[in-house]
């Protein structure tokens, strides 16, 4: 999952990469907008499928667990490179990740 948020942050854009464009979008839209529930559903997919995996490797609950943490690494290394325009936040995040699992 990190390795596909810096193959995207390493991307040329013509503006530099602006991190997670679905965040992008729905900031732009109030609260309860139907806009930014699709963002919402979608990133909890994204923890949904983490767990799942997770599984393998541990019990349903601390599965659910790492699948937050890691959902909370993904989307910060990915608003902070996006702000510093390098993806050097994800490639911390992902060893960051690493560290936890292999401490399992």
């Amino acid at each position: 999952m990190f390795d596909a948020y810096i193959d995207h942050a390493n991307d040329a854009y013509a503006k530099g990469f602006r991190g997670c464009g679905l965040l992008n979008a729905a900031s732009e839209f109030p609260a309860g907008d139907p806009a930014r529930d699709s963002v919402r559903i979608h990133k909890e997919q994204v923890e949904r499928l983490l767990a799942q995996g997770l599984t393998a490797l541990t019990d349903n609950a601390r599965a659910r667990e790492l699948a937050e943490h890691f959902s909370y690494l993904v989307e910060g290394s990915v608003t902070r490179a996006g702000l510093e325009g390098t993806p050097e936040r994800l490639e911390r995040a992902r060893d960051f990740a690493a560290q936890m699992l292999d401490d399992l």
